[in-house]
């Protein structure tokens, strides 16, 4: 057969299509979610056009899920990429052509009918990427746009009894220009299917409109139905109201005196029910007040900072074939970590996960399902003359819409904030019109686009806010000054792939400074990785291509919904209450919405040397956008002291904010006379406690025996290379950096000699033509000092110390930031203690090996009787591998057998950035510069 003419057609995005309407639980829906069969064809036009009669493609049918992707059901293979489309190295087409080969899959089903007496829909909630439907062999309508939902009337076209449904569904149409989002690309049946049997009298959309005065101390609400009953009643707060049902519509208007205002902190909502003789809506609503006003957002009058994060729809076992229990697990996750708000990036979510965010308290950044990015970026060139939409009216009714379909199926949840255009389409007047035609139609919401920092024609006409992605801070600085009455926000920052998110603080200082920073929203919630074979992957690791393999993985918490290391400096950044403490004054700032610091505990702790000394408690009233003062009880004396201020939840389940000031010790050691035993191959320093051995011939330690246990196994050896962070290869530091891998791996020994008690070993390190001096020394405190002087030019380097592989051991002690990883540009979410480090669960199970489970603030890390400690707090990192091990792995199944505990110290690291991870380094006060003569002393005993 020829494929359907309609596949090929911009301007054709829906044939028999209902008209978009709002998304309620509509009375007697049933799920279809079983007895599917499919039929699969590589190519579309292998299909007769009387398909629905060919009895051997019945014949040869196969039970398949729904919902499910065709993919992970054995029919091809799920491809991830981010901006090149399927089709690229394939075929040279461009818009509005389509491949010549369409991948097609064919669902059939039965639906039993009792009565013809009702109004039947059909509802196909999501389907990737474009179908038709046949009801008892005759066509019923055809859909594009794969995340909202695609409603038919198949009343007239059922019998009583058995009836047949034929869902062909295409890999392919012209709607696939826009729909180039970066993640995996499947395709087939991944929402629910419903069938509702409507009463003649059926509500068919409903709309309602709370507004609020100026003091929001009166609230409305605007109740709009369409219906071709009589009448409808509406209840709401205790009233019921009839009213007439005129030419289809109803209108009825409530009032509330002092309404119970909707907040991420206090999500108030307000029960109603519309009814007429055969149907029934019950739902929620919240009275809520959006205004941008000389550059900033204020929800309720209040500074509104959106401390977000942008989320796909993932479930690592099923793909975008999510759960309500998967969504709501999601949301729990993000209130418990301060996240205040989320970017459905870039497409209309499940129906359920808008009403969990009226529920639980998260803003919501709409999102249409439109991009096009592979249109004008292309081998990371940009061509904006190739562009779509632009402004090319042939796109103009498809992209119109998709902007329709998300207002009008979401536009009664109080969550939503601002309506998204999509993202990273270009501009032009396509996208202006459609902006224009949402804030005719909702003025209570702000219209956001990001797209528009490329083509500054129609940017204030086209987004409500100035909005862009991964500027550094110090860009995003010079836009709000030079345009102080235009809202900034970043829809996209704090790119969170692998071990990243360095320097997430310096962006929340921003909220300070400029009243015109709405704040932003972090790349992205969870990795899209697919749990395949039993093992976890990323794209083309199935064999599938193209791909941009684990450019996927960009989560604060891991495929399996597990938190990261990386939130715990996100509920810190993102925290209501902002403390700053010094010695004498404690100083706290409320910058909520609704909460009043009142209704927590204020609890202020003294730690010295990781035990607990004193605490004090206070109860302070304290409203949003207010600050208040203090004394600090507490003084530092002569330990490594920390002073933490928590503002716990009165219940005592749970902390919402916390801050902390450290006070680390001075110690001074000196070294002490010891006659070192001097071999032919060896030198020794022997004590009544330890007996130290250096080998002449590789100037490393080669044995350290404490209470007859020889500690040294393997040989130490320097640590200046890590093994590469995701953002290292974005940015190519690894490559830039390689010579210190040969000189950390080929160091050469030239010479080890005794001199004025110590043994020192000269290093020659050819590939960076530098030096380094080892000298090692007994000290007065009994201990074996190391110290390492550098010697060469001043340059970049990752680290600085020495790496001990011990044997194997399931847990490790260390006084040091913690509980979880944490780096020099990610610590501010850290606090000091005495903590346990699993060995092996401190392999954080970031997608690609790499380096990780670093702590910083570290005076001493104890590994059974051997203590390693420092004068000044240090980094260290303790691993079940070597950085050597790791790099040269691909995937964790690549690693090698646990057998070892990888202890490294270092004076020094480089930041793991996070501004953005193809190409930004970590901030400069973050890029480690080794010096001339710089040293790193450490102790071990």
């Amino acid at each position: 057969m020829a494929i359907p003419k309609y596949l090929t057609e911009p301007n054709t995005y829906q044939i028999n299509r209902e008209p978009h309407h709002s998304i309620f639980r509509a009375k007697n829906e049933k799920n279809l979610n079983t007895g599917w069969r499919l039929a699969y064809f590589d190519d579309a036009a292998l299909v007769r056009d009387d398909f629905y009669l060919d009895e051997e493609l019945r014949a040869n049918m196969k039970e398949v899920k729904v919902p499910l992707s065709l993919e992970l059901q054995g029919y091809k293979k799920p491809i991830y990429v981010n901006i090149q489309y399927l089709w690229d190295g394939s075929e040279e087409i461009l818009p509005p052509n389509i491949p010549s080969k369409i991948p097609c899959g064919i669902y059939f089903n039965t639906i039993d009918i009792e009565s013809l007496d009702k109004i039947y829909m059909l509802r196909f909630y999501g389907v990737e990427q474009a179908f038709d439907l046949f009801i008892n062999n005759c066509f019923v309508g055809y859909s594009e746009d794969s995340f909202t939902l695609s409603e038919f009337n198949i009343s007239s076209y059922l019998k009583q009894g058995r009836n047949e449904i034929f869902v062909r569904v295409f890999r392919y149409s012209t709607a696939s220009w826009l729909e180039d989002q970066d993640f995996w690309r499947m395709f087939g049946i991944f929402r629910p299917v419903t069938l509702v049997a409507h009463e003649k009298d059926y509500i068919k959309d409903l709309e309602v409109i709370p507004t609020l005065n100026e003091d929001f101390t009166k609230g409305s609400v605007v109740f709009k139905v369409k219906s071709s009953a009589k009448s409808v009643k509406i209840l709401f707060n205790g009233e019921e109201k009839n009213i007439e049902v005129v030419d289809g519509s109803a209108v009825a208007l409530f009032s509330v005196a002092k309404p119970a205002l909707w907040s991420p902190d206090r999500p108030n909502l307000y029960e109603y029910r519309v009814s007429t003789e055969g149907d029934t809506i019950s739902s929620s609503l919240g009275f809520k007040r959006i205004d941008l006003k000389k550059g900033t957002i204020t929800l309720n009058g209040k500074r509104l900072i959106f401390r977000g994060v942008n989320r796909h729809e993932w479930n690592m076992n099923s793909a975008r074939c999510v759960s309500y229990e998967d969504t709501e697990k999601a949301i729990i996750t993000m209130k418990q970590n301060n996240i205040n708000s989320v970017r459905t990036s870039h497409y209309p979510n499940a129906p359920f996960f808008y009403e969990l965010c009226d529920e639980y308290g998260l803003l919501v950044i709409a999102e249409a399902n439109l991009e096009t990015h592979g249109t004008w970026t292309r081998a990371d060139k940009i061509n904006f003359d190739s562009a779509i939409p632009n402004d090319n009216m042939l796109w103009a009714p498809a992209v119109l819409d998709r902007e329709k379909a998300n207002v009008e199926s979401y536009k009664n949840h109080v969550s939503i904030v601002a309506w998204s255009l999509g993202n990273e389409s270009f501009g032009g007047s396509v996208l202006r019109d459609a902006s224009l035609w949402i804030k005719s139609r909702d003025s209570n919401r702000f219209v956001h686009y990001e797209g528009v920092f490329n083509d500054r024609r129609y940017d204030v006409l086209t987004s409500d806010v100035e909005s862009q992605m991964y500027t550094p801070p110090e860009k995003c600085e010079e836009f709000m000054r030079e345009n102080p009455n235009r809202v900034f926000m970043l829809c996209e920052y704090s790119h969170a792939m692998g071990n990243s998110c360095g320097g997430l603080i310096d962006y929340i200082k921003l909220e300070e400074k400029y009243p015109n920073y709405a704040g932003g929203f972090i790349w992205d919630y969870m990795d899209q990785s697919l749990l395949l074979d039993g093992y976890l992957s990323s794209g083309g690791e199935n064999g599938a291509s193209p791909s941009d393999y684990y450019f996927c993985n960009n989560g604060l918490v891991f495929a399996d919904g597990k938190e990261s290391p990386k939130m715990q400096e996100v509920f810190h950044a993102y925290q209501p209450f902002k403390i700053h403490i010094d010695k004498k004054e404690i100083w706290i700032k409320n910058t909520s919405i609704d909460l009043d610091l009142g209704e927590f505990e204020i609890v202020v702790m003294h730690d010295k040397d990781g035990i607990f000394i004193e605490s004090k408690s206070y109860f302070i009233n304290l409203a949003p956008e207010c600050v208040t003062a203090f004394d600090q009880p507490f003084k530092f004396s002569d330990g490594d002291e920390s002073i933490t201020v928590m503002i716990k939840e009165l219940s005592g389940e749970g902390i919402i904010a916390y801050e902390e000031i450290r006070s680390y010790k001075r110690i001074a050691r000196s070294k002490v006379e010891q006659r070192i035993i001097q071999g032919d191959r060896n030198f020794t320093i022997k004590t009544n406690s330890f007996t130290a051995m250096v080998d002449r011939q590789n100037g490393f330690i080669s044995s350290f025996v404490k209470k007859d246990r020889d500690y040294i196994t393997r040989l130490p050896s320097f640590a200046f290379f890590r093994a590469p962070v995701d953002n290292d290869r974005g940015s190519q530091l690894c490559s830039k950096l390689s010579l210190w891998l040969a000189d950390q791996t080929y160091p050469i020994i030239d010479d080890v000699v005794v001199s004025d008690n110590e043994i020192i070993s000269h290093f020659i390190l050819p590939a960076t033509k530098s030096s380094v001096d080892v000298a090692y020394a007994l000290v007065d405190d009994g201990s074996l000092r190391v110290k390492m002087t550098y010697h060469g030019d001043c340059c970049y380097i990752f680290e600085y110390g020495m790496s001990f592989a011990f044997d194997k051991v399931e847990k490790v002690k260390y006084f040091g930031l913690g509980p979880e990883e944490n780096t020099v540009d990610r610590s501010s979410g850290a606090c000091l203690g005495l903590w346990d480090l699993n060995v092996k669960k401190n392999m954080t199970p970031y997608r690609k090996p790499q380096e990780c489970g670093s702590r910083t603030g570290v005076r001493y890390v104890k590994y059974k009787d051997l203590t390693i400690s420092s004068d000044e707090p240090m980094v260290i990192s303790v691993l079940p591998y070597t950085s050597n091990e790791i790099l040269s792995s691909y995937q964790f199944r690549d690693l090698p057998p646990y057998n070892k505990c990888v202890i490294k110290v270092l004076k020094n690291t480089m930041g793991v950035g996070g501004d953005n991870s193809w190409g930004a380094l970590p901030r400069d006060e973050y890029c480690y510069k080794i010096k001339d003569n710089e040293t790193f002393t450490f102790y071990i005993k």
